[in-house]
C-alpha cells in the first residue's frame, strides 16, 4: 500500500474543495521559541514533500511560499488532499512549484516528539494513511511502534525510513492485511474465506516472524506475484505492476507487493510479524474450495 499521490489518479478524485484547517488525528500545534532559518530548493515541475520546523508569523502558503506554488495537506477522516488555508506544526505537505526557486522561512520552531507521531499512529484505522512533520530535531523511531511505518519520497519514489529529518513530509500508515472476494478472484487464488483469508494455487513455504502466523495478511498475494522467497525484487515489482496495468491484479494486490518492495520482504508487510523473533516454517499449498491452509 503506497501514499496515495495527488497526481497519480484524477485531480476530482484526490482533492477535496474548499478550505481545512483540522483534521482528526493530526499533531496539535505546539511552537516554542523563534526558530532558525530553514531553506526549501524548489524545482520546476517536481514534487516535494516537506514539513514546516518553524511557522512564519504570517503563514498562508501563498505568503510563504508564493502564488505559483501548489500547496496540499492530507485530511485522515477523507483521505484526500486538500488546500490549507495556513500551514501548520506537525503536518506533511504536498508542494508542486510552476518554476524553480528557494524560499527561507524564519519564525517561531515547532515542537514535535515521538510520542506526538505514536499518537498519530495510533488514531489511523487499517488502510489509513496520515501525512506528518517533524519539528527542528531529528527523530529516530527504530525500536518504536513507527519502525517499518515511516515512508518518505525521494529520487526513486517513495521509501521507508527509520530517521525522520526536519523539512520533510513523512507517511505514516496501517495496513489492512485483508483482500475482498473479488481481490482474491483477480488473483486466481483457489478460494477466499469471509475473514480475507486468499489461498493461490502454487505451493509456497515462507519463514514467518509471527508464532501464530495470521493467514489473512496478504502473503498468499504476495508469493503469488513474486517468485516464493518471501521478497519482492525490482523485476517482480515491474511484473506485478504490469498485470496491474493489464488488469490481471487490482491496484490494492498492487499496493501488497509495493509494500514488501519497499519494506525489504513479505515479514515486514504482515501486520504484527516484525514482533517475535522465533521463525515458523508456514506452507501454503494448493487446496479445493472450502480446505484450509496447512502449518508445517
Amino acid at each position: 500500500m503506497l501514499p496515495p499521490k495527488p497526481f497519480g489518479l484524477p485531480m476530482e478524485k484526490k482533492i477535496e474543495r474548499g478550505m481545512v484547517t483540522a483534521a482528526r488525528g493530526y499533531i496539535k500545534p505546539k511552537q516554542g521559541m523563534l526558530g532558525k532559518e530553514w531553506t526549501f530548493d524548489l524545482h520546476e515541475g517536481e514534487d516535494s514533500y516537506i514539513s514546516m520546523p518553524v511557522i512564519p508569523t504570517v503563514s498562508t502558503p501563498e505568503d510563504v511560499f508564493g502564488p505559483e506554488v501548489i500547496v496540499l495537506e492530507f485530511n485522515i477522516a477523507t483521505q484526500l488532499y486538500v488546500r490549507p488555508s495556513v500551514l501548520e506544526c506537525g503536518k506533511g505537505y504536498y508542494l508542486y512549484s510552476a518554476k524553480t526557486k528557494t524560499v527561507t522561512v524564519m519564525g517561531t520552531e515547532c515542537i514535535v516528539t515521538i510520542y506526538d507521531l505514536i499518537a498519530v499512529y495510533d488514531s489511523l484505522s487499517p488502510s489509513e494513511w496520515a501525512f506528518v512533520g517533524l519539528g527542528q530535531e531529528q527523530i529516530n523511531v527504530k525500536g518504536s511502534v513507527l519502525e517499518g511505518q515511516m515512508v518518505e519520497f525521494g529520487f526513486s519514489g517513495f521509501f521507508g525510513t527509520s530517521v525522520c529529518n526536519p523539512t520533510v513530509g513523512y507517511w505514516i500508515g496501517k495496513c489492512s492485511g485483508y483482500l475482498t472476494k473479488e481481490e482474491c478472484e483477480a488473483a486466481n487464488c483457489y478460494w477466499w474465506s469471509s475473514d480475507g483469508a486468499c489461498h493461490c494455487a502454487p505451493e509456497v513455504v515462507i519463514e514467518c516472524d509471527n508464532p501464530t502466523p495470521h493467514f489473512s495478511s496478504g502473503c498468499e498475494l504476495l508469493l503469488h506475484c513474486a517468485d516464493n522467497d518471501g521478497l519482492i525484487n525490482l523485476d517482480e515489482l515491474n511484473q506485478s505492476y504490469s498485470d496491474y496495468e493489464n488488469g490481471v491484479i487490482t491496484e490494492e494486490e498492487f499496493d501488497f507487493v509495493s509494500d514488501a518492495y519497499i519494506y525489504g520482504g513479505v515479514n515486514v508487510v504482515c501486520p504484527g510479524c516484525w514482533e517475535a523473533p522465533p521463525k515458523k516454517t508456514v506452507t501454503f499449498t494448493p487446496v479445493p474450495a472450502g480446505a484450509t491452509v496447512t502449518v508445517d
